[in-house]
């Protein structure tokens, strides 16, 4: 009786809690309306052409690293972090960036731009595009300007394309190397009694070993080496091309020095010089316009560049940004782990992008389509799906695929159907094999008292039971159907690149491979980032001037709600001190605390997402991640 009471106080609360919630969401736009219009015909729009200050010449454009970079538009739903509203502190969209620095190269009012912010959250390939991008920007003949307050690898890496590096008095430069590393969760799984049993095709397809191992297997070892020893020998070759920095002093700092100080960093030319806050803010007013009012210079953020410029605007409610019937390009998405169903925002869901590539196949507008892949693959039923409507899209206009820091395993299987592939030189691609994991819980039930029986009609009918550990004649089921599926996998590999089966599997097997490595066999046609592949797919088209469209593109349903939230906090535009608060907001995310708690729930989420019907998976060994912290 305790415990109906217990349950129904607890479910009568949280009715009415609801009833409440739902009665008073009305008054709350109402609100929010209200206020909107009540702080006057000055106010900016979310989305819109409206700003509190006109954009005046001697600007800097402030580019706050410590956002983030997506490939998703800078204002798509899939750029919130969970959020049911657009937020100010999104991530940049990586096209929308590229666009933007490049129109703010021939806009008048841009006087430079300043690199600020830390602990950038995008990956290597993806940050050989913002380098080419702020190199080009600077021919125009202006500046650009790095401040660092507390730099990872990865700022540093971005900022060599600056003109000249600023470090914080105490800060330090760690150019220690990089670092691929694993958890594995073979003994924690048996003291809970949760058995895995593996099928899999691919001496290297290690994405099961933290399921079964203790420790990286040898082929695992040998490819996370060879893709970090790559990407390292890529980004010290940048700092060296850029700042002027002997290949031998970078390598011999990595294994003496690994941080490097202030008169450390500025005697081997890693920086130009050492200012406080303030002491930037002074130089950046000589440079260019002193903004009074905020006490600091001229700056607009790169967020609300794109805004004001028109490079990513949010459309009115419930209109979409690629309503109109021009022709154009139509870049399409894939970036996350490939999943069954419709997918969380960070995911690729398969029958979520399969109705989008369907939808964007029947309008008579697209000339060419790019996909952008930005994933480690995942579930093969899924990857069949979006492979297939993709394939059937590349019947009727070209399809050229541009491969982001990752497009392995299952993220190589969609990309089959296209054209042409450009990957990074950094790209992690690759990875065709196969696997299948099958979970059961026989010692967890004696562990807490449960037991279970059945009665069968035949030697195979409990295929798929979790109650007890399968017999090997229903192993060698699973393993037929995994076989056949690697066949099929390397079947497509073969007839899309226009390779013999045998050449097909002797560089398969599982193994992950960097852009450069891929490009010199034959997986992908050309070195070069997203901008590159919307040129070659309106060269295919016949038509240079093409416009582009994203797809998923900008859609806010809730315009005026978000205006509200977002204007509470907008303080009239100081993004370089934006930067540094958020900075210092994040402070604590590099603890020994929040690395584990990062690991432990990446894993989490790794074993959320197999949710394949079949329980077959073409997924990356490993998720990518770069050490670049410290």
């Amino acid at each position: 009786m305790k415990s109906f009471l217990k349950t129904f106080l607890a479910s009568w609360f949280g009715s009415c809690f609801g009833v409440l919630a739902v009665a008073s969401l009305p008054l709350l736009i109402l609100a929010a309306l209200a206020a909107s219009l009540a702080s006057g015909a000055g106010s900016w729009k979310f989305g819109g052409d409206e700003d509190r200050k006109p954009l005046l010449p001697e600007t800097f454009l402030v580019v706050d690293v410590s956002r983030g970079f997506t490939d998703h538009p800078t204002f798509s739903a899939y750029n919130r972090d969970g959020a049911l509203l657009p937020r100010e502190g999104g991530a940049y969209g990586l096209l929308d960036s590229l666009t933007a620095l490049e129109r703010a190269a021939e806009d008048p009012r841009i006087c430079g731009v300043l690199l600020t912010g830390s602990d950038c959250a995008a990956g290597t390939a993806t940050l050989f595009e913002l380098q080419r991008a702020l190199i080009m920007f600077r021919r125009s003949g202006k500046p650009v300007y790095a401040y660092q307050p507390s730099p990872t690898t990865n700022d540093y890496f971005l900022a060599v394309a600056a003109d000249e590096i600023w470090t914080h008095p105490l800060a330090e430069i760690p150019l220690n190397g990089l670092a691929s590393g694993g958890v594995y969760f073979r003994r924690a799984l048996e003291k809970l009694g949760v058995g895995v049993q593996i099928v899999k095709v691919g001496t290297f397809k290690s994405a099961v070993e933290p399921l079964i191992a203790d420790s990286m297997s040898a082929a695992d070892r040998e490819q996370r080496a060879r893709l970090v020893e790559n990407r390292w020998s890529a980004m010290t070759a940048a700092i060296q091309m850029f700042r002027k920095v002997p290949a031998e002093k970078l390598a011999a700092g990595a294994e003496s020095v690994g941080l490097y100080d202030v008169p450390a960093a500025r005697a081997l030319g890693l920086s130009d010089d050492a200012k406080y806050a303030d002491e930037v803010i002074a130089a950046l007013r000589e440079k260019g316009a002193a903004d009074d009012e905020l006490n600091s210079f001229r700056q607009i953020d790169l967020y609300d560049y794109m805004r004001r410029s028109g490079v990513s605007v949010v459309p009115e409610v419930n209109a979409s940004a690629n309503d109109d019937a021009r022709d154009h390009v139509a870049v399409i998405y894939a970036e996350g782990e490939i999943v069954d169903g419709y997918g969380a925002p960070d995911e690729v869901g398969g029958e979520r992008l399969a109705a989008l590539v369907r939808e964007i196949r029947g309008n008579a507008s697209v000339r060419a389509a790019v996909l952008r892949v930005n994933s480690p693959g995942g579930s093969v039923f899924a990857s069949e799906q979006i492979r297939r409507e993709l394939e059937l899209l590349a019947r009727e206009v070209p399809l050229v695929v541009s491969m982001g820091d990752v497009a392995a395993s299952g993220g190589y299987w969609i990309s089959s159907p296209a054209k042409k592939i450009f990957a990074g030189p950094t790209t992690v691609t690759g990875s065709i094999g196969v696997f299948g994991v099958i979970p059961n819980f026989e010692n967890l039930g004696k562990k807490i008292g449960v037991s279970t029986e059945s009665v069968v009609t035949s030697k195979l009918a409990e295929l798929g039971t979790a109650r007890r550990p399968h017999t090997p004649q229903e192993l060698a089921v699973f393993q037929n159907s995994v076989d056949k599926t690697y066949e099929r996998f390397v079947s497509l590999v073969a007839a899309s690149r226009g390779l013999p089966r045998e050449r097909v599997k002797e560089i398969a097997e599982g193994r992950v491979w960097d852009g450069v490595t891929a490009h010199g066999l034959k997986l992908a046609d050309a070195i070069g980032g997203i901008a590159d592949a919307i040129a070659a797919a309106k060269a295919l088209a016949g038509d240079a001037e093409l416009e582009v469209r994203q797809y998923p593109g900008n859609v806010n349903p809730l315009q005026e709600l978000a205006d509200l939230l977002n204007s509470a906090e907008d303080d009239g535009g100081a993004p370089f001190a934006s930067a540094l608060a958020a900075f210092a907001a994040r402070g604590n995310d590099a603890s020994p605390a929040g690395t584990l708690s990062r690991e432990f729930a990446a894993a989490w989420k790794r074993l959320r997402a197999l949710n394949d019907p079949n329980c077959l998976y073409a997924r990356l060994p490993w998720d990518l991640r770069e050490d670049a912290r410290r």
